[in-house]
């Protein structure tokens, strides 16, 4: 539910009380309850993300909807939350076709293409192999929708209580956001159970630096390798403080295909700390796109690391380049 504004005719001297009106008094409370809960309960400003207000007892936290996949439940979770005293799960039975379900965001958050998003949440899932995701929905300036962003895509979960973080970076023309979780998607057949809490924005992380001051804007170019190759250049050597887990490099990728010579390239390119590697981002264009790789550096904590670019191209001999932005740790 939403805010509805009440209407000064609404109120007028000799108005009767109406049932609508009172409905229309409660359905606001409510609102504004679980509005004030995202500021209290520390959830980043994503309006109930710890799932702790139920006002209507309908089952489903205020501020989100709740939607089912086929022979798909789902329910506010009190056994065992991770973060204050609700959770909220989704049940999926096994059989093709079912799933479990989502919860989507009913507010509009407000975005820039220009400012990153840094998201954080908890999960687990009873069975490691359902497919659960989080999903960015991205708006413009009145509301109509663009484009989604997928920042958690897995069929390997955490069977604990886990805190899983994601960078976003709205689209151009992004001017609002929604947050989508996704329990149980209908396209893997398995029982299990999957477990939100905590769905926060945070705001609040320390931008560490990571680029070597003669890195940011520098292009790296790898010629011809047609599987993942260190780029000569590329290493930073750097401090990856006690409770950083990830570090996110924002940078730009093009490739050297001119007009249609066959065979056509095609760039890759990912970032690596020992053997841990990260998402890998392609592109065949040879125009500059964004790209944003993002690095689990939860072993090295604590200690001195060396991160490396990686870059090859379906075919030998074509040039690709990579240019650093900026990244940070969190």
């Amino acid at each position: 539910m939403g805010f509805t504004a009440i209407t000064q005719a609404e109120i007028a001297a000799g108005q009767p009380v109406t049932q609508a009106l009172m409905q229309k008094v409660k359905d606001n409370d409510d609102y504004l309850y679980s509005q004030v809960g995202a500021g209290v309960s520390g959830e980043g400003g994503i309006p109930n993300g710890s799932f702790e207000i139920d006002a209507d007892s309908d089952g489903v936290p205020d501020g989100w909807t709740k939607n089912l996949y086929p022979a798909g439940g789902g329910a506010i979770e009190t056994t065992n939350p991770s973060h204050g005293a609700q959770a909220y799960k989704f049940i999926q039975q096994a059989g093709p076709g079912n799933g479990g379900g989502y919860l989507d965001m009913n507010d509009y958050l407000p975005c820039s293409p220009v400012q990153p998003l840094l998201l954080e949440w908890l999960h687990y899932a009873s069975v490691a192999g359902m497919h659960n995701l989080v999903q960015i929905r991205w708006f413009d300036k009145v509301k109509v929708y663009l484009s989604t962003t997928t920042v958690y895509d897995s069929t390997a979960n955490p069977v604990s209580w886990t805190r899983k973080t994601a960078f976003a970076i709205p689209p151009a023309g992004a001017k609002f956001w929604k947050i989508r979780i996704i329990g149980g998607y209908t396209d893997t057949d398995i029982a299990g159970t999957a477990y939100w809490d905590g769905v926060s924005r945070r705001s609040d992380f320390v931008d560490y630096p990571v680029l070597k001051h003669d890195s940011y804007n520098a292009e790296w170019i790898s010629v011809g390798p047609t599987s993942y190759t260190d780029v000569a250049g590329s290493e930073q050597l750097i401090y990856i403080p006690r409770g950083v887990t990830q570090v996110v490099f924002v940078g730009q990728l093009k490739t050297s295909w001119f007009g249609s010579p066959p065979p056509i390239p095609q760039a890759y390119s990912r970032w690596r700390v020992g053997t841990t590697y990260s998402n890998e981002v392609d592109t065949l264009s040879t125009d500059y796109v964004g790209t944003v790789h993002v690095l689990d550096v939860s072993a090295v904590q604590g200690t001195a690391a060396s991160l490396i670019l990686q870059l090859h191209d379906t075919n030998f001999s074509f040039e690709d380049t990579y240019k650093a932005l900026y990244a940070y740790m969190f």
